[in-house]
């Protein structure tokens, strides 16, 4: 069966709940990408980069300090706060949470109001620097008919972020087969050279 592009569609992403599992430069570019849009973004990772920290102290982001689980993505089967807080003191056991990382039931109703009507995010990205963990992110999210995207594996995505452009009221987005990351590049000097003298 013949491989098809993937289809350049814009739609609104104003009050759309985004999970971003990974803290690194990656999950910042993403986020920063998806700033300008209107979307709700939670951040799962036990350490982000300063910028993310940054966002998440100006309320741009939420950041929960925890290693991922698929709890974190579906309230429906550990929203209760026995469970929780079970899981919060296994996680601070093994150190995995900051000092500061809140550790009561507010934070998983809070976590649980960024889910849809179904119980899950609008969309997942994948960004941890584990491949094999991105994978099972990437499976559970396909399991639950939640789009995903897989920093490390363009199959396992359900989408693709282009390289963004914007000017005057305009949006740009270019991307390719994933194959030429370069030829992007060149063609978004291309645009914004042309754009600047207009």
């Amino acid at each position: 069966m013949a491989q098809h592009d993937y289809f350049p569609l814009f739609f609104s992403m104003e009050n759309k709940n985004i999970f971003i599992i990974g803290g690194g430069r990656v999950a910042e570019r993403r986020i920063q990408s998806l700033l300008e849009f209107g979307a709700e973004m939670t951040v799962v990772s036990p350490e982000v980069t300063e910028k993310i920290r940054q966002l998440s102290d100006e309320q741009a982001v939420r950041w929960i300090p925890q290693c991922y689980r698929e709890a974190h993505l579906c309230h429906e089967t550990d929203l209760n706060q026995e469970a929780h807080l079970s899981s919060a003191a296994d996680l601070k056991q093994e150190a995995y949470l900051s000092p500061a990382a809140d550790l009561n039931q507010e934070v998983y109703l809070s976590q649980a109001a960024d889910l849809n009507r179904e119980g899950y995010p609008d969309f997942v990205l994948a960004c941890t620097g584990d491949a094999m963990l991105n994978h099972k992110i990437a499976l559970f999210c396909k399991e639950k008919g939640i789009p995903v995207n897989n920093a490390s594996c363009k199959e396992d995505s359900d989408f693709y972020f282009p390289a963004l452009i914007r000017h005057d009221g305009l949006v740009f987005g270019v991307s390719s087969d994933g194959s030429d990351h370069k030829k992007v590049r060149s063609v978004c000097e291309k645009i914004r050279r042309l754009l600047q003298n207009k």
